[in-house]
């Protein structure tokens, strides 16, 4: 079965934080993402709330705070 989406696959932008399995970035690079910025590490509130500019999907792992602040900016 073909999977499509309503934005093409190759413009939807990937962050995956605090060193998210390479099978996961596997994943998704075989599904046709390859936007794909990873970090090994979780980022403080400024640094996230400039990373997330344009991101259309955040994979994270248990450091990483969802604070309000960077919500309403995200």
């Amino acid at each position: 079965m073909l999977s499509t989406t309503s934005f093409p696959k190759n413009k939807i932008k990937v962050l995956l934080l605090e060193g998210v399995h390479p099978a996961a970035v596997k994943m998704l690079r075989d599904s046709g993402y390859d936007n794909i910025d990873t970090h090994s590490g979780s980022l403080s509130e400024k640094d996230l709330i400039d990373k997330l500019k344009g991101v259309h999907l955040l994979g994270i792992r248990s450091k990483t705070q969802l604070t309000e602040a960077v919500l309403n900016k995200a």
